[in-house]
């Protein structure tokens, strides 16, 4: 279903989802003092935020999140990834 991340609790989807454009999602989190991150080219926006300023795409980010918590949920033993961290994975 597309690219999506966590950072601990919070949801990030594609700007896109919410039907905005990157330049356009950029502006609005940085006035609002919003967080943001890429994943490759996709910009990820905070689905809470998302929800507030889009709501009438509610569908679209209950169906993401429903993705979202299938594939964290066998994955919970596994460390989460953040998708705004750009350091290299820890090897031990």
């Amino acid at each position: 279903m597309g690219t999506f991340g966590w950072k601990g609790d919070d949801l990030y989807i594609p700007a896109s989802a919410a039907g905005m454009s990157d330049k356009g999602a950029l502006m609005c989190l940085g006035f609002d003092g919003q967080p943001a991150c890429f994943a490759g080219d996709v910009l990820l926006i905070p689905e809470k935020w998302a929800r507030q300023e889009a709501p009438e795409m509610n569908d679209v980010y209950d169906a993401i999140r429903r993705r979202a918590m299938e594939v964290r949920e066998p994955a919970a033993s596994i460390p989460p990834v953040d998708p705004c961290d750009s350091s290299p994975p820890r090897v031990d």
